[in-house]
């Protein structure tokens, strides 16, 4: 339970400290078109990934994750807004299940520029694969049973950061079936916040 809420702590004195110093435009410092490392960690819900989005209805359990990501982005055609990237992820669980998870999702982001993009650095959207080396327990007590290999999929927003060339993450974790893909309908959802640095 502490840890949970020291996560959430967490991320709220982030989310804080780099709304508060963000300017209007795009973090001068940070290179979207190159490699990047991100750090992360996160909680495990109860929910769909609807309602695990609304705060009113989240449902944390017992059950956390911390996890790596080395990605690669390229601009889509020579834009400075929209880039396409591919992002290896290893994650490892604790509490109420543990083993580890790898992701290899395609990641499309958009970088909001001028007067209304506020503090938002980044929006993005992640789809691929996800491999489990033991069949998750949320994901057995939430739906009956799961399997190893599903879809994986993220939602990120992320804000400028505290250090030069880095921007700090919030990101919707989620495992899938696929609407029927795979066999077990199943799946699993987490949030987490991190820190991504370019480099």
């Amino acid at each position: 339970m502490r840890l949970r809420h020291a996560i959430l702590a967490g991320g709220a004195t982030f989310f804080s400290a780099t709304t508060g110093a963000a300017s209007s435009a795009p973090d001068p410092f940070y290179d979207p078109d190159g490699w990047s490392l991100t750090g992360f960690a996160g909680v495990m819900t109860d929910n769909v990934w609807e309602e695990s989005i609304q705060p009113w209805e989240t449902e944390f359990l017992d059950s956390y994750l911390i996890g790596l990501g080395l990605r690669r982005d390229w601009p889509v055609a020579g834009s400075n807004r929209y880039f396409i990237g591919i992002e290896g992820q290893t994650v490892a669980h604790f509490g109420d299940q543990t083993h580890l998870e790898f992701n290899a999702p395609v990641v499309l982001s958009y970088r909001p520029q001028g007067r209304w993009s506020g503090p938002v650095d980044v929006l993005s959207f992640g789809l691929g694969l996800s491999y489990a080396s033991e069949i998750p327990q949320t994901e057995i007590n939430r739906d009956g049973a799961s399997q190893r290999l599903m879809i994986y999929w993220m939602a990120e927003v992320a804000v400028p950061g505290p250090i030069a060339q880095s921007e700090v993450l919030f990101r919707l974790h989620h495992r899938s079936d696929g609407f029927g893909l795979f066999e077990e309908n199943s799946g699993s959802n987490a949030l987490t916040i991190g820190i991504r640095r370019s480099f």
